[in-house]
């Protein structure tokens, strides 16, 4: 409380959010952030309080960490007091994603899950099946390509990253049987790798872009990724005009066939698809890659040969997920791996922020990001062994499930933000885990530490090699 107290005495106006400490001139908090973006939050949130204002090398911030009241305030108001589209803009995605993108696409991806995959019964009775014989499908190509490329018939099959393989292999499900694009296995495998490029390239430059001059940043790193992303939406464009004609409307799947009936064009189509594919894989492969990890690293070898089991069951489609380990290993390493700094919004008039404990004044036009790896990681909230991987906590208990509070396990969102396609993610990455379970793999050279410093879920400090010993089919297609 003391503390607080002091950085109050600082500034005239007692209701002024309060610096983070440790700044420097000119790059402010940027380097002691990245170092070690949780432990830097959990730092000013401790010695500072729930909400500072960070200085990243010229851009400021206002960061609210553990204050379920803030974050509720912050995630239930509308765009039209605290805009998503406008900060998401600022940050360089008005031009590496587009502006279709950044203030339309969302809406439409929201519209096409609640309609294509969610209603009704279509989720369980049509989604599941299909994605769970996709990803098995998907993983067994990736593995086939990779024992190929190595002229390996069986035996050995060394895999070089771990996160790389799963998301290859993710990236291609999204992209044929969630999206629907009709290509032969070359154009396929093309297109796969300039999608995940770009999205490497976007994420970068933002990163770049964060702490940076805004002119010189657009015209000399956002605007170079701009023009690639065109480039491949005109390849995308003639793809999908290629996909609808060879495709009867019944055999579309969702997001082809919601663009066609909705006649949005090919053109838009093509940047709603990255702008999709940008959103939709990534977190999902590093999610499921990371539960292995975290498996790996906390489980014991009884529990793993149980969980063994449980992952024959589930691609054998004889049991159900919930409330299996594999279920609660991937709800438990996604709470650790969170986002630092999530749900960023502008706000477009002055409110009042409010804690627990204060209200601060919160100009308009102020950038505000709400952490998630804070609030996951609370010890008040999660008991002293907050920070430790237990799949076992009474958080993921079956009586416990739909009362799970949104603002104490946030890594989808929360409010009027909250992620659309939460439930189809956490499946992707239950399945995902299920059959590496399954496999025969040895970690080859060890796990390497958790790492927080990419503008993703956490992935870990280096590359994840493993070996996997199978016979495999060399005939088999997708």
């Amino acid at each position: 409380m003391r503390a607080r107290s002091r950085i109050f005495l600082k500034h005239d106006d007692a209701d002024r959010v309060p610096d983070a400490i440790c700044g420097i001139p000119i790059l402010g908090h940027a380097l002691e952030y990245k170092k070690n973006p949780p432990k830097f939050l959990a730092k000013q949130d401790a010695q500072v309080g729930p909400v500072f204002r960070v200085n990243l090398a010229g851009r400021q911030m206002i960061i609210i960490g553990n204050s379920p009241k803030a974050m509720k305030q912050v995630a239930n108001l509308p765009s039209s007091i605290m805009s998503s589209e406008l900060a998401v803009a600022d940050i360089g995605f008005e031009q590496t994603l587009g502006k279709l993108n950044v203030f339309k696409g969302t809406n439409w991806h929201k519209a096409i899950i609640k309609q294509e995959i969610i209603g009704g019964d279509k989720f369980s009775n049509y989604f599941t099946p299909l994605i769970r014989s996709s990803l098995v499908s998907s993983l067994e190509k990736e593995l086939m390509l990779m024992s190929l490329q190595s002229n390996t018939e069986g035996e050995e099959i060394e895999i070089a990253d771990l996160f790389l393989f799963v998301r290859r292999s993710v990236t291609r499900v999204v992209l044929l049987d969630m999206i629907g694009l009709k290509m032969d296995d070359e154009t396929e495998e093309c297109i796969l790798s300039e999608l995940m490029k770009l999205q490497d390239d976007i994420e970068d430059s933002t990163a770049k872009a964060a702490v940076m001059n805004k002119w010189i940043a657009k015209s000399f790193i956002l605007q170079p990724v701009q023009r690639k992303r065109e480039r491949l939406e005109k390849k995308l464009s003639q793809i999908v005009e290629n996909s609808w004609s060879e495709t009867s409307n019944a055999e579309l799947k969702p997001w082809l066939r919601y663009f066609k009936n909705e006649e949005i064009d090919s053109k838009d189509a093509s940047s709603l698809i990255i702008g999709l594919m940008f959103a939709a894989h990534k977190n999902p492969s590093i999610g499921a890659a990371q539960s292995f990890c975290f498996c790996m690293e906390n489980c014991t070898s009884h529990e793993i040969k149980e969980m063994k089991k449980e992952a024959l069951e589930i691609l054998n489609k004889s049991i159900n997920l919930e409330q299996t380990r594999i279920w609660r290993c991937v709800r438990e390493s996604t709470r650790l791996s969170s986002h630092n700094i999530g749900a960023i919004r502008v706000t477009l008039r002055d409110i009042d922020l409010k804690t627990e404990f204060a209200s601060y004044k919160v100009k308009k036009g102020e950038t505000i990001g709400i952490s998630h790896i804070l609030p996951n990681t609370c010890h008040a909230l999660w008991g002293e062994t907050a920070e430790l991987f237990d799949m076992y906590r009474k958080e993921w208990d079956a009586n416990n499930q739909g009362d799970l509070d949104p603002f104490k396990m946030t890594a989808f969102s929360h409010g009027v933000h909250k992620c659309p396609g939460s439930k189809i993610a956490y499946m992707m990455m239950e399945f995902t885990l299920a059959w590496l379970l399954a496999q025969d793999i040895s970690i080859t050279q060890g796990i390497p530490e958790i790492s927080f410093e990419r503008a993703t879920l956490a992935q870990r400090a280096s590359p994840v090699s493993i070996s996997l010993k199978r016979k495999l089919k060399t005939n088999q297609q997708r």
